[in-house]
């Protein structure tokens, strides 16, 4: 099964330094080339230079290894795609596969910013997403990242926010997957992790209601000193304060009820060496 050519492709972007501020845009792109038997055909990696936000934050720099100096050297995304294209045009490759939807989105945002070959969109309204695919397989429910599914795999893989190793381990991944070469220990190991995961974020949350509703009670009985006894703000605020503590009630048996699961949960992360 040598005809068919399978593409994995992995983009880093931009990240700006402030949650919500500035644009994402696409500062590196990779692609693997494989036959549809696995064996190695070619490969294309290069720094991007972004169309809007040239600048990139220090934030990037620091999960990417990508510095402003390499940016300020490199190729608009338009004229890196024109490369990509070549060996699409040159090997007819049939599938092109990516880890979540982010790489979809955008790749056609920078292709409009930078007015790249058309091809390009097209080309990503094919990209088959292959995390759905792999979830379901390994009968996972929460969206694993490429590190942990490599691990399930057995496939020697550390996450470094780079775009070829990133595109070079989905490749091993998508082989490994159809292959049905997964280690059945470190799969159940990895759904306990979540599993444990979900009920120490619930424990803790439910502790952390507990302490903003007492401050809110402590809050209310203080401005209860200063209202008119049987007034209206006085009866509003005395319900207030009637139903928070009922809340906090609820909240502590709540708590209490999580807590042997909790400590559970503790213990199997420092077995685990789970940080």
């Amino acid at each position: 099964m040598r005809d068919n050519i399978y593409v994995f492709l992995d983009f880093e972007f931009n990240c700006p330094d402030k949650k919500g501020s500035g644009r994402r845009e696409i500062i590196s792109m990779a692609a693997i080339f494989r036959y549809a038997d696995g064996s190695p055909l070619t490969s294309f990696y290069s720094i991007v230079k972004p169309s809007r936000a040239v600048k990139i934050s220090a934030r990037t720099t620091r999960l990417t290894g990508i510095t402003q100096q390499q940016i300020n050297q490199s190729r608009s995304f338009k004229s890196v795609s024109e490369n990509f294209l070549n060996l699409v045009d040159c090997f007819s490759p049939s599938k092109f596969f990516v880890w979540g939807n982010a790489d979809k989105i955008e790749v056609q945002k920078s292709s409009r910013y930078s007015h790249a070959d058309e091809r390009m969109i097209e080309i990503s309204k094919k990209f088959h997403d292959l995390q759905p695919d792999v979830m379901n397989e390994l009968g996972l429910s929460n969206p694993y990242n490429l590190e942990r599914i490599a691990d399930i795999y057995g496939i020697d893989f550390i996450h470094t926010f780079s775009a070829i190793n990133d595109a070079e381990c989905l490749a091993e991944i998508y082989f490994s997957y159809k292959n049905g070469l997964y280690d059945a220990n470190k799969l159940d190991l990895y759904k306990q992790f979540y599993k444990y995961r979900n009920i120490l974020g619930q424990y803790k949350l439910t502790k952390n209601n507990i302490k903003t509703s007492e401050s809110k009670i402590t809050v209310l009985k203080r401005s209860l000193e200063s209202l008119e006894k049987d007034s209206d703000d006085y009866i509003k605020t005395l319900k207030k304060i009637e139903e928070t503590a009922e809340y906090i009630s609820n909240q502590k048996k709540l708590a209490e009820k999580l807590f042997p699961a909790s400590q559970e949960a503790e213990i199997f992360f420092i077995e685990n060496n789970f940080n």
